[in-house]
């Protein structure tokens, strides 16, 4: 049974040319979550979520798909919400 990823957060910063991705998964932290096309995202164990600024996004992509090693995966428009 595949876990549910939820993605909470998807802002692109056109002057920095950063992405931030985050995101949350039903099996947390026990997977990984990997955004597709930039990388894995960091789990917080403070505020219980995965996370990960990537840079030197040229430009904001159209979507983001997050996939999980549990394998759930959620995809949002960007910026969401």
């Amino acid at each position: 049974l595949a876990d549910v990823v939820t993605i909470t957060r998807l802002t692109y910063d056109s002057a920095a040319q950063t992405l931030l991705v985050i995101a949350t998964s039903s099996a947390q932290p026990g997977v990984t979550l990997t955004a597709n096309g930039f990388g894995q995202l960091k789990w917080n164990a403070t505020r219980l979520r995965y996370q990960k600024e990537f840079t030197g996004v040229a430009s904001a992509p159209a979507y983001v798909t997050v996939k999980s090693s549990g394998n759930g995966s959620a995809t949002q428009n960007v910026p969401f919400p």
